[in-house]
């Protein structure tokens, strides 16, 4: 917040045509709607005050209170931008918005290729299940890790950093789960050979978040390999447009051993058109190119 206000007091210094804000970090959407005048455009990359949880009576007014602010600040834009169509379904229904238009997240176009080349066959002889990005609550790779136990021939790599690692780093260890293999944080070019040596890429997030869409898992598409994705809402609709991939629902042991069980069984080829898909729907140059043309109506 204090970081925020200095900002936007900076930027009323600044003669401009055009502000914009741009979130996760949402208190910039309040500060920018009642402290800079002028034309305005909101720029939402996650509703994430939707998915504060409402286990309890202090929570519950906790994201009352949230709600409240961003209907408020808002209809103050003259412009918001969001990633999908259930993020734009829900301001529709909820707030009061101004010309919402959908800038999807993705990958760019070097970033695509990359993957791309990297692979021509499944390695077939040792069945593997990865995960790649952050080790967080909203995650629940406890789960994954537990499910592991049941399946000691295959091998399951959990590559990033997170706040839930240690903890469960911790439980693998307590429970003797030794199929499993934590990397820890690796910059690109460790990551590759994972990719390589990978049969099943994973994803999971909590229910609680139907309009969040992990911008991993278009570079998991842009691979060709099979995804297994335990979620709900947009991300689902992505993930069930790629060849050889299955959406489960998140945080259910059994359906997590199941879909993996039947995917061991399975013979899978790299998919070419999970990677067009990609290619024609979800680069950040398009995106960049959209954002642009929305830009110049308020120059």
């Amino acid at each position: 917040i204090l970081y925020i206000r200095k900002l936007v007091k900076i930027s009323n210094k600044i003669e401009s045509d055009l502000t914009i804000a741009t979130s996760p970090y949402i208190f910039m959407i309040p500060f920018v709607s009642t402290s800079i005048k002028g034309k305005k455009i909101l720029d939402i990359r996650d509703l994430v005050w939707e998915y504060i949880a409402e286990k309890n009576f202090l929570k519950k007014i906790i994201k009352k209170t949230f709600k409240v602010i961003m209907h408020f600040s808002i209809k103050k834009f003259d412009h918001v931008l969001v990633t999908n169509e259930r993020e734009k379904e829900i301001l529709e229904k909820h707030y009061i918005a101004k010309h919402i238009d959908i800038v999807p997240n993705g990958i760019t176009l070097q970033r695509c290729e990359d993957i791309s080349r990297l692979l021509t066959n499944i390695n077939e002889n040792q069945f593997t299940v990865t995960y790649i990005g952050n080790i967080g609550f909203a995650h629940n790779l406890k789960l994954l890790v537990s499910v592991a136990k049941e399946f000691p021939n295959s091998r399951f790599f959990i590559i990033g950093d997170g706040m839930e690692l240690k903890s469960i780093k911790e439980y693998a260890l307590k429970y003797n789960i030794d199929n499993v293999v934590f990397t820890g944080k690796l910059n690109w070019n460790e990551i590759k050979p994972y990719y390589e040596e990978t049969t099943v890429l994973y994803a999971q997030l909590q229910e609680r978040l139907p309009s969040a869409m992990p911008s991993k898992l278009f570079e998991y598409a842009s691979t060709g390999l099979p995804v297994l994705f335990g979620g709900t809402g947009f991300a689902t609709t992505f993930v069930k447009q790629l060849e050889q991939s299955k959406v489960i629902k998140p945080d259910n042991f059994e359906a997590l051993k199941k879909a993996i069980g039947k995917m061991q069984n399975m013979k899978f080829k790299i998919s070419n058109n999970n990677k067009k898909l990609v290619k024609e729907h979800y680069l950040r140059e398009q995106s960049s190119a959209k954002f642009v043309s929305i830009i110049n109506k308020y120059l």
